[in-house]
Formats: structure tokens, sequence, C-alpha cells
């Protein structure tokens, strides 16, 4: 299943009640390994990953994806923890989360990682049907076991109609 992306403006909000705006790259993705460094562009380095399968893990590939912090939040927005993603060595860098939403943000020395407490969208300016939308693609997904899409295939589509068995 291909990823769905969208614009979002977001707001993360502290332990001292001050939040901090900004633009970021939504990408809600079934997938349960996600390479960043596909994502990350010039103009677009914030990203948040919206984890819409049913397992428990994610693996997140950070291999040449430095320096930037991976924040960690659950279902409700609330921050569940964070990772660094420095690059100081070769080969492959990964991590494995467990949180439904994962913000991948430049690194910033300065950055308050220690008081972040959750993080919500700006849904200023949307419509009560771009709301509703979007909260449905963002609902987990889950295909019975096998099977590789939602539409059922019928071999004999006349032996079907209309409740008719030949």
């Amino acid at each position: 299943m291909k990823p769905y992306t969208i614009s979002q403006n977001l707001i993360l909000h502290f332990q001292d009640g001050k939040t901090r705006t900004f633009s970021a790259l939504e990408i809600m993705s079934a997938s349960t390994t996600i390479s960043v460094k596909e994502w990350i562009k010039e103009e677009q380095k914030i990203l948040l990953f919206s984890f819409i399968h049913s397992k428990l893990n994610t693996q997140l590939d950070l291999t040449e994806v430095s320096p930037f912090a991976i924040l960690q939040f659950d279902e409700q927005g609330l921050f569940t923890g964070s990772s660094l993603s420095f690059g100081n060595t070769p080969g492959s860098f990964g991590i494995l989360v467990q949180a439904r939403k994962a913000l991948v943000i430049p690194f910033e020395k300065e950055f308050p990682l220690e008081s972040v407490v959750r993080i919500a969208l700006d849904q200023s300016g949307k419509s009560a049907a771009e709301i509703f939308v979007e909260g449905l693609r963002r609902m987990p997904i889950t295909l019975p076991k096998g099977a590789t899409s939602f539409i059922k295939k019928v071999s004999h589509p006349q032996d079907h109609q209309r409740g008719k068995k030949e």
C-alpha cells in the first residue's frame, strides 16, 4: 500500500505551557519498515510519520540521516520518547519504535527535548470534511491474512450476479 502524504501545520506543546508551531510533511504509512532518507528533501526536512499498520513495532532506517531528532508519540499525541541520529559512524543505522507517530526534525542543541509533552495538528483553516477524511486515513488498517487489498476478485462474475449460483 502506497503511503499517503499531506502538508500539515503542527503544534508542539511543552511542560512550561509554551508551544512551537511548524510545517511538516505527514506520511501515513502501512509499512513496518521505512527509509527516512527517501522522504527528506532540502525544502522539506520536518517529517511526521503516522503508522497505520496493526503491528506493534516500526523500523525506521536512519542511514545517512543526520543530524536529526526523532520524537515519538502515541495515538493521542502524547510524547513517549526520543532518539537522536548523528551519523557519526559509517554503515547503516536504524531504530525500532513502538509509537504510532514519529516526528523527524533537524537536531538543534538548544531544543528542549526533555520538556516535550504532546503534539497536535493545527486544524484551523480546514473544513469539517477535510478533517474527517484525514482522520479516516490515519485509522489503523488490518488486511485479512494473505490478502493484498480490500477488493475481492471474483473469477466468474456472472455466477455471483443477483445472488444466483449455478
